[in-house]
């Protein structure tokens, strides 16, 4: 599946509850994700059923998911920042090898920036990625620079990351 590449069977619950606001979340990932959760500590009765849900119905498992964040007391995040909390997960997977530059560099782009620039509550956001905008764009534009725009967007992705552990 092609989220196990993103990493997200294995994500925190707080990472979790970012993409499942941003609607990044694929249903069938939610019992993988509640499994990883059991075994970090957490524990609530809806976080055990969806650990060992078989279906992959969104009646099924986002009822269930949304209840056991309740139970675990775990927020679901306003927009602004779970916009900023999977650009930082798509910004880790580009630094741990997990995606290509260019691949990570659009998912920010796609997933997180083009949705932030159309609230202004959201500038804040946008302008911490729209590097990741130009970059990969650049990318596709001027394919002779490639290696140069992967590096550029692995930097941009150390940045961020230091960024927003400086804030």
């Amino acid at each position: 599946m092609r989220h196990d590449r993103l990493g997200l069977n294995n994500i925190s619950l707080q990472d979790a509850a970012a993409f499942w606001e941003m609607q990044l979340l694929p249903n069938d990932c939610l019992p993988a994700i509640a499994t990883h959760a059991l075994a970090e500590g957490y524990d609530s009765p809806s976080l055990r059923r969806l650990a060992g849900e078989t279906e992959t119905l969104a009646s099924t498992l986002g009822p269930l998911f949304t209840k056991a964040l309740t139970e675990l007391g775990v927020a679901t995040p306003d927009t602004p920042s779970a916009q900023m909390a999977v650009a930082k997960h798509y910004a880790r997977r580009i630094l741990d090898d997990s995606i290509p530059p260019y691949e990570g560099a659009r998912l920010i782009w796609w997933n997180v920036a083009n949705h932030a620039c159309l609230d202004k509550a959201e500038t804040e956001v946008w302008d911490r990625l729209s590097i990741f905008v130009g970059l990969a764009s650049e990318y596709e534009d001027y394919p002779p620079a490639r290696k140069q725009h992967e590096d550029e967007i692995i930097k941009a992705a150390r940045d961020l990351l230091a960024d927003c552990q400086a804030a």
